[in-house]
């Protein structure tokens, strides 16, 4: 029966041996170009209640952009700039939207006629979506 530290040895002479083999090198991966880490949405468009505007969180700009769509063709109603990697848009009511940035670790309130952030709510770590129920926010 061979030694627990035999063992690792003997696995470390193997692996010296094999990595000095030719043609068994491994090879230096090509330079990739940037990459962007920006987190997926979880919820990334809205339908407001009176079914007039979609919201639509822009994660790599860090901002929720507003479409009116009360016509046939939607149109470009504005945008508001959130937090970091804005993850989730939900309607409160008509006019007020919650959006959830995951890197800042905070909830944008906006008021949606003004277009401007009203309130910063600041959250756990990572925050990744939000629900209305009973009168009540959850994150």
């Amino acid at each position: 029966m061979r030694s627990p530290a035999f063992s690792v040895f003997l696995s470390l002479v193997v692996c010296g041996l094999l990595s000095s083999a030719p043609g068994l090198r491994a090879q230096t991966p090509p330079a990739l170009p940037y990459v962007n880490f920006e987190n997926n949405p979880i919820h990334a468009l809205d339908l407001s209640p009176n079914r007039k505007l979609i919201a639509a969180a822009h994660t790599a700009d860090q901002r929720v952009q507003l479409f009116d769509v009360s016509q046939s063709t939607p149109i470009r109603a504005g945008h508001v700039m959130t937090g970091v990697d804005p993850v989730a848009v939900r309607f409160k009511n008509d006019s007020e939207l919650w959006v959830v940035n995951h890197i800042s670790d905070s909830i944008s309130v906006i008021d949606v006629q003004q277009r401007r952030v009203k309130m910063l709510l600041q959250t756990a770590d990572e925050p990744f979506d939000v629900v209305f129920a009973n009168g009540l926010a959850f994150v």
